[in-house]
């Protein structure tokens, strides 16, 4: 897996935001929600800034959203049978915006 392309990467993050915002990002807060706990830890960090912060890293395609719409056109069945291509596909095509099953449901439907 490491000869893929685009796997990992280092964010360089001086003064702590990114790993505090990473942290927030467990599922129970909005991204309001978020910008607004990072104001109140970091003081030197506005709403604004911290908006833009999750923005950025919901844009690099690492961040995966936990209440993704399951297709309804993939039955139970093939939920289970096709996990671990929906866990390969979520890891090696980071474009965000893109729902987790997308890639299978596309197999599913040529």
């Amino acid at each position: 897996m490491s000869g893929v392309y685009g796997l990992a990467a280092e964010i360089r993050d001086p003064r702590g935001w990114t790993w505090a915002a990473l942290g927030l990002m467990d599922g129970t807060r909005g991204q309001p929600e978020i910008a607004e706990a990072l104001r109140r830890r970091f003081p030197g960090l506005t709403s604004a800034s911290g908006m833009r912060l999750v923005e950025q890293l919901i844009a690099t395609g690492y961040i995966e959203d936990a209440a993704a719409r399951i297709p309804e056109e993939l039955t139970t069945l093939e939920l289970a049978r096709y996990e671990r291509n929906q866990a390969f596909f979520r890891m090696v095509d980071l474009r965000p915006g893109l729902g987790q099953w997308d890639a299978q449901l596309s197999l599913k439907l040529a």
